[in-house]
């Protein structure tokens, strides 16, 4: 019983991380909010959800062992993503807007 209880909470815990981390998942449910409101959030989560279940459902029937041998070449291409992620966003920040509803118009961020 003890090390269900430890898989459990390890399992938590490392999906929090994950959860409370700022990345592409937050962008999105922001940007949705803003145009479609409240609803949107429980959406973003709900699609988040399906997609991680279904990696969750391949690692079980095998999808790890099959990509063992790959792992290291996953890994670098990866970090590569995401290093040129990082840099695509941090160049285009400069470019972006917020409609400020009371003044009606675009405010420029930086």
């Amino acid at each position: 019983m003890k090390s269900i209880i430890e898989v459990i909470s390890l399992a938590f815990t490392i999906g929090l991380t994950g959860a409370l981390a700022l990345g592409p998942t937050l962008v999105a449910t922001i940007e949705s909010s803003l145009k479609g409101g409240w609803s949107a959030g429980p959406k973003v989560a709900a699609g988040h959800a399906l997609v991680e279940l279904a990696i969750f459902l391949l690692i079980i029937v095998g999808l790890a062992e099959a990509t063992q041998q790959f792992s290291h070449y996953i890994a670098w291409i990866g970090g590569l993503a995401l290093i040129a992620f990082g840099i695509l966003t941090i160049r285009d920040c400069r470019k972006a807007t917020f409609v400020d509803s009371q003044k009606n118009g675009r405010v420029n961020l930086i």
